[in-house]
Order: C-alpha cells, then structure tokens, then sequence
C-alpha cells in the first residue's frame, strides 16, 4: 500500500472498512443493536429517576442543606411550569385541530425505540433467510421419516404416483401453471 499514491491509500484504507463492515456484518449489526439497546435503556433510567425525585418530596422527605433544599424546589418548580406549558400547547393544538402536541424528549424516545427495531431487523441477524415467494414447496419434509411404515402405501413404490397426484392437486389450488 505505501507504494501507491497518497489518493490510493486513502482510498484503500476506505475500502478496507468497508469491506471489514460487509464480511463482518453480524458482528457489526450486533454492535448497532447492542448501541441502541443502550441508549433506550439510559433514556429509561434517566425518566424513572426524574420520576423518583419529582415523588419524593411527597412521600418521603429527604434531609438536605437549606442550599440543596433550595435547588430542588427550583428544579421542582421548573418541572411543574414544564408541564403546564405541555398541556397548554397540547389544548392549543388540538383546538386548531393539529396534530397531538409531542414534546422533544416524546419524539427522541420514539427516534431511539424505532432504531432498535431497525438494528434489530437486520437481514443477517434473521436465523433463517425469508422463503422468496416463487420458491418450489416440497411435498414430502426433509426432516426425515414422516409417516409410519406400517402403512402399505407409504413403504411401497405407489408412494411416486402419490406425490404427483398430491403435486397436481397443489398447483390447481394455489393457480400455478399445470
């Protein structure tokens, strides 16, 4: 690679993870789900603590400095004109007729739970490829042995006239060409 012109290098270094993110695509897609996993778990945490200490000072007071005591109602009070401002802006839209007032954290969640489904999807996590739609669906299951052999009909060459009568019957009920 040092023997190629600067523009080649970098180009090959580019080529380089890329490739690296194509024949490693599960490991990476795992990444991403792991990412987004994390994220939604953090905004979760960081709404039952907000919960929490918007509840304390009801059920259980804590004893904090004058200071300390003094921010928390601050914050407090912050919370309270935060929420008042929602609901007025969400009677206001749906008076207009607009669409549900959504506040920006609402939208993050939504944006954070939708790229956890998307990571999720991902076609080279799936443990079995989809069936394409046109595939040939065999009669009889490649698990193994799905019958008895103790009926005649199963265990002798009769079975061949069987499955392309069955095949027959298939192809005239789904509307395939005979």
């Amino acid at each position: 690679d040092e023997m190629c012109e600067m523009r080649h290098q970098k180009w090959l270094q580019a080529h380089a993870k890329r490739r690296d993110r194509h024949v490693h695509e599960v490991y990476y897609s795992l990444g991403r789900v792991a990412d987004a996993e994390r994220v939604v778990a953090s905004h979760a945490e960081k709404l039952e603590l907000t919960r929490s200490i918007a509840e304390a000072g009801a059920l259980d007071p804590v004893k904090m400095t004058e200071t300390a005591q003094r921010g928390f109602s601050k914050v407090k009070r912050g919370l309270n004109t935060l929420s008042m401002i929602r609901n007025a802006a969400a009677d206001r839209a749906a008076a207009e007729g607009k669409a549900a007032f959504e506040p920006a954290k609402l939208k993050e969640e939504r944006a954070n739970k939708a790229r956890l489904e998307k990571a999720q999807s991902a076609t080279c996590l799936e443990l079995r490829p989809l069936t394409p739609k046109g595939a040939a669906k065999h009669i009889r299951s490649w698990k193994g042995p799905e019958g008895t052999l103790r009926v005649l009909r199963s265990s002798t060459p009769w079975i061949d006239q069987d499955e392309m009568r069955e095949l027959g019957r298939q192809t005239r009920s789904t509307g395939a060409l005979r």
